[in-house]
């Protein structure tokens, strides 16, 4: 075997050869005579038709082939359309059963008797053995009322065994009645009326726009006097003037914890309806009246003034510099310079040398935090229907009154939900652990040891949701699965897209037109409004998704109509969790049945290779409207100190 070398060496030499030959022949042909070009020519002339010949009959081969080829790309491009056709009506099954389970099943029906939201299929008219009972429950109910009544399968339950069901309104699982004309609080002001202030970080996840709300660390509870809170607003301002208020944990800190524009034309309204409410009267909770009174007076007195000093601005309203200014200091309707802004920027820390209360002995912790939704009432359920805190979230969360399903609520139920559930598994914990049996009061009362314990076994903390007990008896009842079925044969992964659902952007937008008498375009629905809608409704998006991946894994697991029959999924794996944009996202290990069990041999897997073709389609016509990704770097893209973008973005224009 020649080397590399001797190879360039062989074929130089016959290029130079060559070369000399060729020369040779034009160095003769120039000498000879045009008898012996003539004789050289005759001799030569049949190889060139024959040579002619054999290129013509070439052409007309590779013509023949290439038409044959593109015949058979026909057939082939055919016979696809064919098979996608069959395989489409193959589908139309599963398509009919998804829409009757999910497209043509909206959201947003609400149980006469519990006022919760469900889908349409889950509420059912009442019975007339049922009228007895609500009748019992709802003595002010009509006859129409009673047979237009639908109820869910929750109360179906009860009502069916002539109870009342435990989420009906008639226990007390409701709101009090909002009054008419109360105008809509902002965080800031929201807290100057509150006698709580729970202090918690409630963060956007991801980004600013996009991203929905999260909340990190403990909730501190914290008592304020929110008379107090009120006397250090000042009194030289007209009531529609907008005041700058800064609300910290301590008058030293350098951050703020809330800081928001806040007028004393919207503090009056609630002041008013607060101050006669049972909690505040309960406990002891006044406002100074006269203080009101006065600035009342004073309001109604500077009215005219108000109105003269506003018409003798109003035409600098519509200038550009006007506008560009209010859009520069982020105000929408007021333009005010800085220096009076300073003078009426109040900055105050309620709290600071208060001792704060865990939210677990605090009877009416959520009440006093939040009187946008309770009105300074108290919730009192019905002891018969076994109230807790965790029915009284799960009522709230769906309630067709949307006052209490706002992010920052919803984060506060979820976090003292999960503190009572922890707080009752130590207590079974404590009572059926082995060893404790002879636990004395000494050692109850000694933290080391205390700690001790708890550190021993943490197996009472798998009752709560996403921490490392929990997932580790998850991956238990997974690797049971893998013991009994063997390994899975496919992964499923399904990512919410809030928005780019059209039916869900709808019944939002619905819900928020209700409650503002506001009404929204579709076709002007802008990105970022589409993002409000999801970011301040987490509850129904979340339950929007349950549904659908629900309604796609019976369908899957069907032996009639799934899609991938006959390797239909036999059991599956599910892992919910809640990416960093806090969106839903669904993890599955799918068993299929008559699944290929192939060993990796020279032989290859060809029943393995095949069954992605079988049971995997794409098509862009399914998407609602054509979208693209559009890469923007975040720190995923360096993750592990990379210095380059690990998706290689950007990319190269493709063709």
């Amino acid at each position: 075997m020649e080397t590399i070398e001797e190879r360039q060496q062989r074929l130089e030499k016959e290029r130079l050869r060559q070369e000399g030959r060729n020369v040779a022949n034009r160095q003769k042909r120039a000498l000879e005579t045009p008898e012996e070009r003539e004789q050289r020519l005759e001799k030569e002339w049949p190889r060139r038709e024959t040579e002619k010949e054999n290129r013509k009959r070439r052409r007309i081969e590779e013509a023949a082939m290439r038409q044959l080829q593109q015949r058979q790309t026909s057939e082939i491009a055919a016979e696809r359309r064919r098979e996608h056709a069959t395989r489409v009506a193959e589908f139309d099954a599963a398509t009919r059963e998804f829409a009757k389970r999910f497209t043509n099943n909206p959201f947003g029906y609400a149980c006469s008797v519990c006022a919760r939201l469900w889908h349409k299929e889950k509420l059912t008219p009442v019975t007339p053995a049922m009228f007895s009972t609500l009748c019992q429950a709802f003595p002010e109910w009509t006859d129409n009322q009673l047979a237009g009544a639908v109820v869910c399968n929750t109360c179906k339950g009860s009502l069916r065994k002539q109870k009342i069901p435990f989420y009906s309104t008639s226990n007390g699982y409701k709101y009090p009645p909002m009054p008419k004309g109360l105008p809509r609080l902002n965080p800031v002001a929201e807290r100057l009326v509150s006698p709580r202030i729970p202090f918690v970080q409630i963060r956007r996840l991801m980004n600013w726009k996009n991203g929905q709300y999260g909340i990190k660390g403990p909730i501190v509870n914290v008592p304020v006097s929110t008379d107090a809170m009120l006397k250090q607003l000042p009194r030289n301002v007209d009531d529609q003037h907008q005041i700058l208020v800064n609300i910290k944990r301590r008058r030293i800190d350098k951050g703020v914890y809330l800081a928001d524009e806040v007028s004393r034309e919207v503090l009056l309204p609630w002041i008013k309806v607060l101050q006669y409410s049972p909690l505040y009267r309960h406990y002891g909770i006044t406002f100074d009246i006269d203080r009101v009174m006065e600035m009342i007076a004073e309001a109604e007195q500077n009215t005219g003034a108000d109105l003269e000093d506003c018409d003798d601005g109003a035409e600098d309203e519509d200038s550009p510099m006007f506008e560009a200014a209010a859009l520069m200091m982020d105000q929408r309707t007021l333009m005010f310079d800085e220096d009076e802004m300073l003078n009426h920027t109040m900055t105050m820390a309620p709290g600071e040398g208060q001792r704060p209360i865990s939210i677990l002995y605090d009877t009416h912790a959520e009440e006093l935090s939040f009187p946008q939704i309770y009105l300074g009432h108290p919730r009192y359920i019905k002891p018969e229907a076994r109230p807790s805190v965790t029915s009284m979230a799960a009522s709230e969360i769906l309630r067709s009154d949307r006052r209490g399903a706002l992010p920052d609520h919803v984060l506060y139920m979820g976090a003292k939900v999960v503190r009572y559930r922890v707080g009752d598994n130590m207590k079974a914990f404590f009572k059926s652990a082995p060893g404790l049996q002879a636990l004395t009061r000494e050692d109850v009362e000694n933290p080391e040891k205390v700690q001790n314990l708890v550190e021993r076994d943490l197996g009472f903390m798998k009752g709560v949701p996403n921490n490392v007990q929990y997932w580790h008896t998850r991956k238990g009842e997974l690797f049971a699965m893998i013991r009994q079925l063997g390994k899975p044969t496919a992964f499923l992964t399904l990512s919410a897209s809030e928005m780019h659902w059209p039916d869900l952007l709808k019944f939002l937008k619905k819900l928020k037109v209700a409650k503002d008498e506001v009404d929204y375009d579709e076709e002007e629905m802008d990105r970022y409004y589409a993002a409000v809608l999801v970011n301040e409704d987490p509850v129904v998006c979340a339950i929007y998704f349950e549904h659908m991946v629900r309604v796609i894994m019976q369908i899957l697991c069907n032996k009639r109509i799934s899609p991938f029959r006959p390797n239909h999924v036999v059991e599956y794996f599910k892992r919910i969790e809640f990416q960093h944009r806090g969106s839903a996202h669904a993890q599955i290990l799918l068993w299929l049945a008559n699944a290929p069990n192939e060993q990796v041999e020279n032989g290859g897997m060809p029943e393995t290779v095949a069954l992605p073709e079988r049971i995997l389609s794409l098509n862009n016509e399914a998407l609602a409207r054509p979208r693209c990704q559009r890469h923007e770097h975040t720190h995923m893209c360096y993750k592990g100190s990379r210095k380059t973008c690990r998706f290689n973005f950007p990319l190269w224009p493709m063709p």
